[in-house]
């Protein structure tokens, strides 16, 4: 009913960005020349990056830091003398801070994340080898990944000669170190393994670090960059040693690339497999071998007008603007602010003008639909259902709570294979009413030709998918409470109206004669609390601890839950806390400086 949509790659690149800035304040905080006003951009900024929303990505960024930190440090500290105490002291306290006001993410975030499937989970393993030339030339890669990451040859080249040209500076020397460290994160399984003996470090995919490998090498490229537009004053034979080396890594790149290609074109290798055009490979090659046999042949002429074999911001404009042509042409998503985004079509109407905000489950479920597009699918896909607003059963969240496996199991559906489980894939073949309102699913999806659960009630086709309602289910049931005792999982009950006057907030008026059960299709997270007649209400878990439940007595009643972390509470007096700190800090100081500028003036 609805297109294949996958946005998982976007909170993962973010951190890149965040990765860029938080690495260049940390070069102007060592160096210290206004360590209090860098002091703050950087707390500010680690708040940012956790703010991002990506724990994954927040961990990579944490170990690319300290890696580009201490190798940096130690430079310094070598070729310059330059202290070291001071500086780790300041990063320290400005990491701390920036934890600090992040905070009110950090502390409930990571009291779900403990009950989610990742805590049992296992990150996705490193990219194979067979990936390795995708970052020269796009599509360049094996049949066993089909996303593209890559720099290009021009990056990689600027990047060796970036590497080169500033041998002598301590940041080019922890930037290299950086692209080494997170290659190994992004394709060597060894350092996955070993990573996985430290507590907790099983759940992280070490290959988001190839976000890290490219902003390190766009860096490095920066480096070269510079070096060649200096060269064009540079009266030196240094010049012509630029060139030399320039050109030898044009040359070589190219020579790789074309080797490549040829194995892909003879059959030697399948590299080509996923790629529809090897235009851009091709080019590339092209390009390399060009420039590495002009600089070359420039460099044997000698000096020309007296300088020694420079190659100037000519070249340096041309392979620039050559290397932003590739990226953008190969991968700039410009659909991806195209008002089409979510294109519908009359069977995604139909479905959202049948269903309303109805909870919709399928009636045939291939948990790996979400990697790959199949016919066979009814609905839409897991990760793209919130932009239709059609509610399914059928989740793709990391952060999904374990109970909902366990809940599943015990009413008699299949288990989840540990390999999807830990990507947080829960996607529950209803076959029986039961297992329909125990979620509270109202309406189920069948493929074309097969008819919906037992007792259920054909509605309509969409599209060539048949509609059954599920009589009975709700989001909101009550049942009878006999002698005190817990009613059983699929205990039948009636069901009550329930409204939403905001998004984290529900209302639910309940009558009854007796004793009652109210049982809510709202997920048990930290956080809700009720209120039963404006009195606070005890709530309790059910269905395997996925749900939430509360003892209602007899008579007319109106139950309100509303949802509050009170970590989230905690999170916010700490921030708090921390930008008065700071506040006070920055006051001190500029109170500071103020009254030392006037007892010079005096003195004076």
């Amino acid at each position: 009913s609805g297109p294949m949509v996958d946005h998982a790659g976007w909170p993962h690149t973010a951190v890149t960005c965040w990765a860029g800035w938080v690495i260049a304040v940390v070069v102007l905080l060592v160096r210290g020349r206004h360590r209090l006003r860098d002091s703050v951009l950087l707390a500010v900024l680690v708040a940012a990056a956790v703010y991002g929303g990506h724990p994954e990505s927040l961990v990579v960024l944490g170990v690319s830091l300290f890696v580009f930190v201490v190798v940096w440090l130690a430079g310094r500290a070598r070729v310059d003398r330059a202290p070291t105490v001071r500086p780790l002291a300041w990063l320290l306290v400005a990491g701390v801070c920036g934890l600090g006001l992040g905070a009110p993410l950090l502390l409930p975030g990571s009291q779900v994340g403990l009950l989610s499937v990742r805590r049992n989970g296992s990150g996705v393993a490193a990219f194979p080898l067979t990936h390795l030339p995708n970052l020269v030339a796009a599509g360049l890669q094996g049949p066993d990944f089909t996303t593209a990451a890559y720099v290009g040859l021009i990056a990689l080249a600027l990047a060796a000669v970036g590497v080169w040209a500033g041998r002598k500076r301590p940041e080019v020397w922890a930037l290299a170190v950086l692209v080494v460290v997170s290659s190994a994160l992004t394709f060597l399984s060894p350092v996955d393994q070993l990573l996985d003996h430290i507590p907790g470090a099983h759940t992280v995919t070490w290959n988001r670090a190839v976000m890290i490998l490219a902003l390190a090498v766009a860096v490095l490229a920066a480096f070269g960059i510079d070096a060649l537009v200096r060269s064009d004053r540079d009266t030196s034979e240094a010049a012509g040693t630029l060139a030399r080396w320039v050109g030898g890594a044009f040359a070589i790149g190219g020579g790789g690339v074309l080797l490549l290609l040829a194995g892909s074109v003879v059959g030697i290798s399948h590299l080509n497999k996923h790629q529809h055009s090897l235009l851009w490979p091709a080019a590339q090659a092209v390009v390399g071998l060009a420039v590495g046999a002009v600089l070359w042949w420039r460099a044997r002429r000698g000096p020309p007008h007296g300088r020694g074999g420079a190659i100037g911001r000519g070249v340096a404009v041309v392979l620039f603007a050559v290397e932003s042509a590739f990226l953008l042409s190969t991968g700039a998503s410009f659909w991806s602010v195209s008002p089409s985004y979510f294109p519908t079509n009359p069977a995604v109407t139909e479905l959202q003008e049948s269903v309303g905000t109805s909870l919709v489950g399928y009636g045939s479920c291939r948990a790996l639909a979400y990697l790959t597009s199949s016919k066979q699918e009814v609905g839409i896909r897991p990760d793209a259902n919130v932009a239709y607003r059609i509610r399914e059963m059928a989740i793709y969240d990391p952060i999904l709570p374990t109970s909902y496996l366990q809940s599943w199991v015990a009413a008699g559906g299949a288990p989840t294979p540990h390999s999807l489980a830990q990507l947080g894939i829960f996607c529950t073949r209803i076959a029986t009413l039961n297992q329909a309102r125990l979620y509270g699913v109202r309406y189920v999806l069948e493929p074309a030709g097969r008819k919906g659960p037992f007792g259920s009630v054909f509605d309509r086709l969409v599209g060539d998918e048949g509609l059954y309602s599920i009589p009975g289910a709700a989001d909101a049931t009550i049942v009878p409470l006999v002698n005190r005792a817990e009613p059983p999982l699929f205990a039948a009950g009636a069901a009550v109206p329930v409204t939403h006057p905001d998004p984290a907030s529900w209302r639910v008026p309940v009558q009854g004669t007796g004793n009652l059960v109210l049982r809510l299709r709202l997920t048990n997270v930290p956080g809700w609390q009720a209120t039963l007649d404006g009195r606070p209400l005890a709530l309790e878990p059910w269905a395997s601890g996925s749900m939430v439940e509360a003892r209602i007595p007899p008579g007319s009643h109106v139950v309100e839950l509303h949802y509050w972390p009170p970590l989230f509470s905690d999170g916010l007096v700490v921030a708090a806390v921390v930008v008065v700190g700071l506040g006070l800090t920055i006051a001190v100081a500029v109170g500071h400086r103020r009254w030392a500028r006037r007892s010079r003036v005096r003195a004076g």
